[in-house]
C-alpha cells in the first residue's frame, strides 16, 4: 500500500519594503527666535571698516541658521531692510600646547 503524504503549503511571498535613499542634512524642524540665530556682532577692524565704507554689519550666526533665517532675524531686531546675506564657514585655527595639538 502506497502512503501519500501532503507537503505542507508554501506561506505566500510578502513583498518587502524599500529600503529608503540616505537624506542629507535632513531638515530638523526646529524653530529658532531671531535672539537664537544672531549670537553676537563681530566687531573687528575689517567689519568695522566694512560697516563704515560698505553700510554691512558682520554677525556670528547659529550653525544651522540658513540665509533668509538670517535676514528675517536681523530685520526683527534692527528694523532695518536687508539687501543681502552673505555666510561664510570658518574652522578654528589649531593650538599648540605642552606637545599636543589641539583644535
Amino acid at each position: 500500500m502506497a502512503e501519500t503524504t501532503k507537503t505542507p503549503a508554501k506561506p505566500a511571498k510578502v513583498a518587502k519594503a524599500p529600503k529608503p535613499a540616505p537624506v542629507e542634512a535632513e531638515p530638523t524642524g526646529r524653530v529658532l527666535e531671531s535672539y537664537q540665530i544672531i549670537l553676537r556682532p563681530l566687531v573687528t577692524e575689517k567689519g568695522v571698516a566694512k560697516k563704515d565704507d560698505e553700510r554691512t554689519l558682520c554677525f556670528e550666526v547659529a550653525p544651522g541658521a540658513n540665509k533668509t533665517q538670517v535676514k528675517q532675524a536681523v530685520e526683527k531686531l534692527f528694523k532695518v531692510k536687508v539687501a543681502e546675506v552673505r555666510t561664510a564657514n570658518f574652522e578654528g585655527k589649531l593650538r599648540r600646547q605642552f606637545r599636543k595639538t589641539l583644535a
